[in-house]
């Protein structure tokens, strides 16, 4: 679930591979709560919903295999990204220009969203990445993981405009996401 449009819109993701119901990308008026339209994804679930500032653009993950961005105003997907099998949490930078993602096996990914491609592929951590979020104008990207800890990193630094592997000691912060026993 994600807000779209400056909060006036919620964009989810709906589907269960073991019941059979079939995914869909819903947007929803959040006012009213009125359905606005579903759009067209043919896969058993849409997971990891996300949506750009402006938000003009809505990506989503189908069935683990890739993620799939739409247009708010079309019902035509615009592409889905390459090598993204396996990202479970998406988040579009402040300005709109990427849309990075956290996987099961530890690695943050970025994507530029103009041309899809892929741009930077990172190990994060050493568990899942179960959450990322881009900070304001501050240009900063902060992670979550499955192993404890919570990274800071400079999205600026990472992103650049290049394609490029950047090394986990590129976080800025690593913090301790449990307490110590």
């Amino acid at each position: 679930v994600r807000f779209a449009d400056h909060g006036k819109v919620v964009a989810t993701g709906t589907g269960n591979s073991r019941t059979g119901v079939k995914g869909r990308a819903r947007l929803w008026d959040s006012a009213t709560g009125d359905l606005i339209k579903v759009l067209p994804h043919s896969c058993a679930t849409v997971e990891g919903m996300s949506a750009s500032p402006d938000g003009t653009l809505v990506a989503g993950r189908g069935d683990g295999d890739s993620i799939q961005l739409w247009e708010v105003d079309s019902n035509d997907p615009t592409r889905s990204l390459p090598n993204s099998r396996q990202i479970l949490v998406t988040q579009f930078t402040m300005d709109g220009r990427y849309l990075v993602g956290g996987d099961c096996q530890g690695y943050l990914k970025a994507w530029d969203v103009r041309t899809g491609k892929l741009i930077l592929t990172t190990r994060a951590h050493k568990g899942i990445v179960s959450g990322c979020c881009c900070v304001g104008s501050s240009g900063y990207l902060a992670t979550a993981g499955g192993d404890g800890w919570l990274k800071v990193w400079d999205a600026t630094a990472i992103l650049g405009n290049a394609p490029k592997t950047a090394p986990e000691s590129a976080a800025v912060a690593n913090i301790p996401a449990r307490a110590a026993q």
